[in-house]
C-alpha cells in the first residue's frame, strides 16, 4: 500500500455535540477520523463494539412545565444536583405538544394536564438513592414554582416506553402536518434545526430562536435532547415565500450557535444541504486542511461526492 503523509495542523472542535467535520488532532487515533466522515474517506467492512452496562435501576419521569424558561432553569439544576445521571433530560415545547394535542393519531399519548414537558432518567441503586433522587427532584421543583406532584413517573419498561413513544410521537405529528401543507404547497418541507450549544448558553439561544420565528411569524415546534444544549427547532412553512425565510433563518440560528461556542450539526451531520454551514463553523485554513486529507484518502474523488466539503 502507499504511504501517504499529510501535514496539519488540528482544527478546533466546538465542547458540544458535534458532528461537522473531520475530527483533526495531533496524535489522533483513525478511527476518530473515520467516525463521522459521512462516507466520504473509506468504507467500513467490519467493526468491532463494546457495550455500555445497563444500570441496575432506573427512574423515568416526565415533569410537567410551562415552558422554555423552566426547561432551562430545570436543565442546569438537574446538571449541578449531584444527584446520578441523569442519563437522559429531553424536552417537549409547547407547540409541539399543542401539535400532538390536535392530531388525532397522537393526541391519546399526550397525559391530561401536560403543556410541556421534560423527560428525566435517572440511574440508581436501592432506596435510599431513590429517596435522594426523589428530594432532590422536589427541592429543584418547587425552588423553580412548580409541583412535583404534576410529573408523570414509573420504574418499569412499560412506562419507558410509553414516554419514549410521547417523545418520537413529535416527528410523526410533525412529518403529518407537513404533509398536509404540502398538498396546497408542494414546495415546501419543514425545516428541522441540529444545532447545539453549551448548557450555559441554553438561555440564550432559546432566546434567539423564540425571537426569530416569531419575528417571521412561522408556525414552528421545540423538541429534542435538552441536556446536551441540543434542541430541534422544527419550522413547518406554508408558502414558497416562508420556506424561503425559514432557511434564511436558519442559517441565523446557525451563526449564532456558533458564536455561542456551539456546532451547527450536533447530530446529523452535514452532508449536502447543509455545506454552506461548514464556512459557518470552520475558517478556510481548516477547511483546506480536511480537504487535504480528504484528497489523500480518495484522490479521484469517487466516496461520496459532494458531501461535507
Amino acid at each position: 500500500a502507499e504511504r501517504r503523509e499529510v501535514p496539519v495542523k488540528g482544527v478546533p472542535r466546538p465542547e458540544t455535540k458535534h458532528t461537522a467535520g473531520y475530527y483533526l488532532e495531533p496524535g489522533m487515533d483513525a478511527v476518530d477520523l473515520f467516525v463521522g466522515s459521512e462516507g466520504t474517506l473509506g468504507i467500513v467492512t467490519e467493526a468491532e463494539l463494546a457495550l455500555a452496562e445497563k444500570p441496575p435501576e432506573r427512574l423515568f419521569v416526565t415533569f410537567f412545565i410551562r415552558g422554555d424558561e423552566d426547561m432551562v432553569r430545570l436543565v442546569k439544576d438537574f446538571r449541578e444536583s449531584g444527584v446520578p445521571g441523569p442519563l437522559a433530560l429531553e424536552y417537549l415545547g409547547p407547540r409541539a405538544a399543542a401539535l400532538l394535542r390536535d392530531e388525532p393519531a397522537h393526541a391519546g399519548c399526550l397525559p391530561e394536564g401536560l403543556r410541556a414537558g421534560l423527560y428525566a432518567e435517572f440511574p440508581f441503586s436501592g432506596e435510599e438513592e431513590l429517596d435522594r433522587i426523589y428530594d432532590t427532584c422536589s427541592d429543584i421543583l418547587r425552588s423553580a414554582g412548580l409541583n412535583p406532584a404534576d410529573s408523570w413517573a414509573g420504574f418499569g419498561r412499560r412506562e419507558m416506553d410509553q414516554m419514549k413513544d410521547l417523545r418520537h410521537a413529535v416527528p410523526e405529528a410533525i412529518n403529518a402536518r407537513i404533509g398536509q401543507i404540502r398538498r396546497d404547497h408542494p414546495e415546501v418541507h419543514k425545516v428541522g434545526t441540529d444545532m447545539a450549544v453549551p448548557v450555559e448558553n441554553l438561555g440564550q439561544m432559546m432566546d434567539y430562536y423564540r425571537a426569530g420565528v416569531d419575528r417571521e411569524g412561522l408556525r414552528h415546534a421545540v423538541f429534542g435532547h435538552a441536556g446536551d444544549g441540543h434542541l430541534h427547532v422544527n419550522i413547518l412553512p406554508e408558502s414558497a415565500d416562508q420556506m424561503e425565510r425559514s432557511e434564511r433563518l436558519y442559517e441565523e440560528f446557525a451563526r449564532r450557535a456558533v458564536e455561542l461556542g456551539g456546532s451547527v450539526a450536533a447530530e446529523h451531520g452535514i452532508g449536502r444541504i447543509k455545506k454552506p454551514f461548514m464556512r459557518i463553523q470552520y475558517s478556510d485554513e481548516n477547511l483546506d486542511a480536511m480537504r487535504r486529507v480528504r484528497d489523500a484518502l480518495d484522490p479521484s474523488g469517487a466516496l461520496n461526492p459532494g458531501v461535507m466539503l
